[in-house]
């Protein structure tokens, strides 16, 4: 359900966004590549942020600390490990 009123409301800004590149800032942006990229991303971290304060306050006073150690191990994951297994087999 969360996802079904995400893209309601993504849709119009991501239109908005794009009147905003082209028409105001008369940006070139030949095939739509920076404007869809920086849009998903600031659409995302603003998802994210609204989404995580609702389940902060569905939540009613449980420890999440055991979540966040979790989400940083995946994020650690992630980010760090592809950067080691491609130096390893570089060498």
């Amino acid at each position: 359900m969360q996802v079904l009123w995400l893209s309601f409301v993504m849709i119009p800004l991501y239109a908005l966004n794009q009147q905003l590149v082209y028409a105001t800032f008369k940006a070139l942006d030949v095939g739509g590549s920076i404007s869809i990229h920086a849009f998903g991303a600031y659409y995302g971290l603003a998802a994210s942020l609204v989404l995580s304060r609702c389940a902060d306050i569905c939540s009613c006073g449980h420890h999440r600390s055991h979540r966040k150690h979790a989400e940083l191990a995946g994020m650690f994951r992630t980010y760090c490990l592809p950067f080691g297994r491609c130096s390893m087999k570089c060498n």
